[in-house]
């Protein structure tokens, strides 16, 4: 009986070493576990499939395929998409996409006029928000928009692109002008005015991408002049890109939305 009773302890002992060591264990084996909130989530893509050139006065489909990975998205919680002629975005419509199937939104819609229009889907789903631009032409403005531009590259670093957008908050005058070293260095650059005088000390940012592109680059701009704000940033392909410029202050936050052809 004595000798049992000093080997008792002893088991005891040991097994709370065991229990012990076995937590050990299996906090270690938790902590090289990567938390919930850490995992990678996969961003949602947005792709614009609506035909670049369509007829005025015939109705054709407003349309943007959703992806997130390889995976389809058809729950999207909600996709509107924004159409307004070039220059005229504070008269844009607003149109909700009516059917989706394997991850295309669609939705019907008819341009009356000849012109320059621009298709701005916004989706919300799964947490994210994409936003991205197509411009699509009518009639012959894809003929004239082509003539006018041949007419500016034939300009020695001249603006490849320039156009005033009006809000009923702000005037944003855009222009890409092309950089001294070479042809894909573009200075961009928003002259921005709130209610007819320059809006200064805002931060503003140029969210630069392509369709299909996985990740959209952002470039800060510096305020040069007052109320003008440049970034230079290099384009490493040739093709159209989509530009947002993203205007905050204290008071606002707005984006215009502009897109700009690299040769």
């Amino acid at each position: 009986m004595k000798v049992l009773h000093t080997a008792l302890p002893a088991l005891i002992a040991f097994g709370v070493l065991s229990a012990c060591g076995q937590g050990q264990e299996e906090a270690q084996e938790q902590s090289e576990q990567p938390a919930s909130g850490e995992e990678q989530v996969e961003a949602i893509e947005v792709e614009i499939l609506t035909e670049k050139s369509q007829e005025p006065g015939e109705e054709f489909e407003l349309k943007a395929l959703v992806t997130q990975g390889d995976e389809k998205v058809n729950d999207a919680n909600e996709v509107v998409f924004e159409v307004w002629k070039e220059g005229e975005k504070e008269e844009s419509d607003m149109v909700e996409a009516t059917d989706v199937n394997e991850g295309i939104y669609t939705a019907p819609y008819t341009i009356e006029e000849v012109g320059e229009f621009v298709i701005q889907p916004h989706v919300t789903a799964r947490g994210m928000h994409r936003m991205p631009t197509q411009t699509i032409s009518t009639g012959d403005a894809e003929e004239e928009h082509s003539a006018h531009g041949d007419h500016e590259d034939g300009d020695d670093h001249d603006h490849d692109h320039h156009h005033e957008h009006d809000s009923d908050i702000l005037s944003v005058d855009f222009a890409a002008k092309e950089g001294e070293e070479d042809g894909e260095s573009l200075s961009l650059i928003a002259d921005i005015e709130k209610e007819n005088e320059t809006l200064t000390e805002a931060e503003v940012q140029f969210e630069i991408w392509q369709h299909g592109d996985e990740a959209h680059s952002w470039v800060k701009a510096d305020e040069i002049d007052p109320g003008s704000y440049h970034a230079d940033h290099l384009f490493e392909e040739e093709g159209e890109y989509h530009i947002v410029i993203h205007i905050e202050n204290e008071e606002l936050h707005e984006h215009i939305s502009e897109s700009v052809e690299v040769k």
